[in-house]
């Protein structure tokens, strides 16, 4: 982190309010800093440990092969299920003296979880962060920032950017509450093992009481792919780096094209291959919705779940072709990014599962550090099915007369 903003998020923790508040959303919050700055042990030095299979760590999750996918489902657990923030926690506990924590969030209010990563640092873990001015809002977040960077004399280790790190690809203005980084990315090279986390999960507590999804995946190609992509956010251009990964499919915003849109224009539906079930926080783009309107109308069993009341609406107007029907759109807490399809996909019978950190927005489409990844196959996809029914089964419809918003064309 630059000397500057270093200094200037100090100045603002004099003024900040004692405590730790909570953020939830993805909307601007009031700006609020804290110092806990402090100083931690040096990296030690590094002994390097032999790889196990990979394997899930912790209720809630499951793994086979070189995937682990972990879900938080609120409705059937009282209201509350920390599962994808306690698989991020544990992969901090987990590292140690050799390994690498490599981490981009968008907000960060769970002092316990910061806690885990500065322990992970004394025990002389190496840990970088890169984030933008959201993690600094709250104070948690930005004691974090000041800590990690106490804790290690090699300069560059902690990155501020200044809204979305890569370069937009559409023309400004941001839409607002946009040009973010609104990543929740974790490169971890853990006891030899190395895998990439992706999440629909910030570190705030908002998140306990919503839906979410952990994807992790240990291959050492996505890993290279994602690392150079990593030094590009922090470098804050891309330098070269890749934007495009074929398998896994992983696709990385800003950019002009979309995965999610591509794979729904290659879906048909038949006898026995139906299924397009979105759980989706946001969706704000009309391709999107014209999109579903098409598959709804040619014989697929479309479902959608959204967070908010307003988008709800907005999905169930009619559009050139049809609409979705309000039995096929419903609200729920959900901060997720999941579509599990079981249709004809690219001409193929086929089980695929979208997700990643984006909404369907145009900010997370041009304006938005973001990933989406495709994956194909029938385990994963049962899971992201089921998690997706639990959501759909504890949504509900909002109130028939509220007012529905027009959301902007993409540029």
């Amino acid at each position: 982190m630059s000397t500057s903003r270093l200094v200037a998020a100090l100045v603002l923790s004099v003024l900040a309010t004692v405590g730790c508040g909570t953020t939830g959303g993805d909307e601007p919050v009031a700006r609020t800093v804290d110092s806990a700055a402090a100083a931690v042990a040096p990296t030690a030095t590094p002994v390097r440990r032999a790889v196990e299979p990979t394997k899930a760590r912790g209720r809630g999750c499951r793994a086979r092969r070189e995937v682990e996918v972990c879900f938080s489902s609120p409705g059937t657990h009282g209201g509350t299920h920390p599962t994808v923030i306690n698989r991020l926690r544990r992969l901090f506990k987990d590292a140690g003296a050799g390994d690498s924590l490599r981490i981009a969030m968008f907000r960060w209010d769970i002092r316990g979880a910061a806690e885990d990563l500065v322990e992970a640092q004394a025990r002389g873990a190496e840990v970088r962060l890169v984030v933008d001015d959201d993690v600094l809002l709250n104070p948690v977040g930005a004691g974090l920032v000041q800590r990690i960077e106490a804790g290690d004399p090699a300069p560059g280790n902690t990155v501020v950017c200044d809204g979305a790190c890569l370069p937009w690809t559409a023309p400004g203005p941001a839409p607002v509450a946009q040009d973010i980084n609104h990543l929740k990315l974790v490169l971890a090279d853990i006891d030899g093992e190395r895998s990439v986390v992706t999440t629909s999960s910030n570190l705030v507590g908002l998140q306990y009481r919503q839906y979410n999804s952990l994807l992790r995946i240990v291959d050492k190609r996505y890993y290279r792919f994602a690392g150079r992509w990593f030094r590009a956010l922090a470098a804050q251009r891309w330098d070269g780096a890749r934007t495009r990964l074929r398998r896994p499919a992983a696709v990385l915003y800003p950019r002009r094209g979309d995965l999610l849109i591509d794979t729904l224009r290659k879906v048909r539906c038949r006898r026995g291959l139906r299924q397009v079930d979105v759980n989706l926080a946001v969706i704000q783009r009309a391709d999107v919705r014209s999109r579903l309107v098409q598959l709804h109308e040619r014989g697929c069993d479309v479902r959608v779940v959204v967070d908010r009341p307003p988008v709800e609406k907005w999905l169930e107007q009619p559009v050139r072709g049809g609409r979705l029907p309000a039995s096929r759109v419903r609200q729920v807490s959900t901060h997720d990014k999941g579509v599990a399809i079981h249709a004809v996909v690219g001409g193929r019978p086929r089980y695929v599962v979208v997700t990643g950190t984006s909404n369907a927005t145009c900010g997370g489409l041009h304006y938005n550090d973001e990933i989406m990844l495709r994956l194909t196959g029938r385990w994963i996809h049962q899971h992201y099915a089921r998690h997706f029914a639990d959501a759909f089964g504890h949504g509900r419809h909002s109130a028939p007369r509220l007012p529905v918003p027009d959301y902007a064309p993409c540029r």
